[in-house]
């Protein structure tokens, strides 16, 4: 979360919620290994996909990650870039998506590609080999879903906690069975 908030374009989303674990959208033997963190707000998501290139003869520019949906509680209101990235390097570039707090929850599905600029690299003298390249570059699906909006708490006296709620949260209802056995 700490890195959210190092972000001036980030500021005006508010204090973050939630932040998830790690996610794989590439295998770790690819050319470039990409993970996601969802940074969840309360009217927005930010997804910030941990971007490292592998190969030793290029340099990644103007690197972002291209998402659809087909959600109609989420939609891309933004994306910041990640500029360079060398080999061996990682670096995060996100996408800033905004919630419909009018419509119910529910899972979504983020298709997503890389999308960035090729510098070839000469490994012998390090020096930049012919024009930049644009390439894409297909990674795995992103998906939202309600269980990202929930925050595990632990109780130390969950009895107490429950007695405390009262009774206008409560619903009694009797049930009976028709079967003799």
């Amino acid at each position: 979360s700490a890195a959210i908030y190092a972000i001036p374009e980030l500021n005006d989303l508010g204090r973050v919620f939630r932040s998830t674990q790690s996610i794989a959208l590439t295998e770790v033997e690819a050319e470039y290994v990409i993970h996601c963190i969802k940074h969840i707000f309360s009217n927005h998501v930010v997804l910030q996909f941990l971007v490292q290139n592998t190969l030793e003869d290029q340099i990644m520019q103007n690197v972002h990650v291209n998402i659809g949906t087909d959600s109609s509680v989420f939609s891309v209101i933004g994306e910041i870039p990640a500029t360079n990235i060398c080999s061996g390097v990682t670096s995060s570039c996100f996408s800033i998506l905004e919630r419909d707090v009018d419509s119910p929850m529910e899972s979504a599905e983020f298709h997503c590609e890389l999308k960035f600029s090729v510098i070839q690299i000469d490994t012998s003298t390090g020096d930049e080999e012919g024009v930049p390249y644009d390439e894409e570059y297909p990674i795995d699906a992103v998906v939202i879903s309600p269980s990202d909006f929930i925050v595990k708490t632990t109780s130390l006296d969950f009895r107490k906690e429950w007695d405390e709620l009262g009774n206008e949260h409560e619903i009694l209802q009797k049930y009976g069975l028709q079967e003799k056995s």
